[in-house]
């Protein structure tokens, strides 16, 4: 019936078996048919956190935090990785702990902060998805009255947001 298809117009049940086999994929939002796989794999009395294993940079807070708190509620195994350490071992502890939820201090622009995200996410298992919500956005006018825009802020905008961006989603 409807219920058994996921927004895609695929089979939700041939969803289910086939994630298991699909190569870590980066998401740049988080997907409905993401949330409508993890809540018919625990209708069907599948283990959700068994097919599903995410990262969520930038994930200590605002919508990296909003993210992370719906897949772990929709039954995924989350990896936290922040520049906020306080806030991503807070929230990875109450999202459930280890066995839901765990941070890595992670500098996205950094190649080693991103490899040691993957490393510990891929303990979990598989690595399934990649949401990227780490970003800097600092208020300051192009041309204001004290002068032009300093230009090692918006290198530093364009290090984290496109560059840090990119590093996740490659490794």
């Amino acid at each position: 019936g409807a219920d058994d298809v996921a927004p895609d117009g695929y089979n939700t049940e041939q969803q289910l078996d086939a994630i298991q086999h699909l190569k870590p994929t980066a998401y740049v939002g988080v997907p409905d048919y993401l949330k409508i796989l993890l809540d018919k794999a625990k209708e069907a009395g599948k283990d959700a956190s068994s097919i599903t294993k995410a990262v969520v940079s930038g994930g200590a807070s605002g919508l990296g935090e909003g993210t992370a708190r719906m897949l772990a509620q929709h039954g995924a195994k989350v990896v936290i990785a922040d520049l906020q350490a306080d806030k991503g071992e807070a929230l990875a502890a109450e999202l459930g702990g280890a066995a839901v939820a765990q941070f890595v201090k992670c500098d996205v622009s950094q190649e080693a902060d991103g490899q040691a995200v993957v490393a510990k996410a891929v303990v979990l298992g598989k690595l399934v998805g990649l949401v990227n919500c780490a970003g800097i956005a600092p208020a300051a006018k192009t041309v204001g009255k004290d002068g032009a825009h300093a230009l090692n802020m918006f290198a530093k905008v364009v290090t984290v947001n496109l560059i840090g961006s990119f590093n996740m989603i490659r490794l």
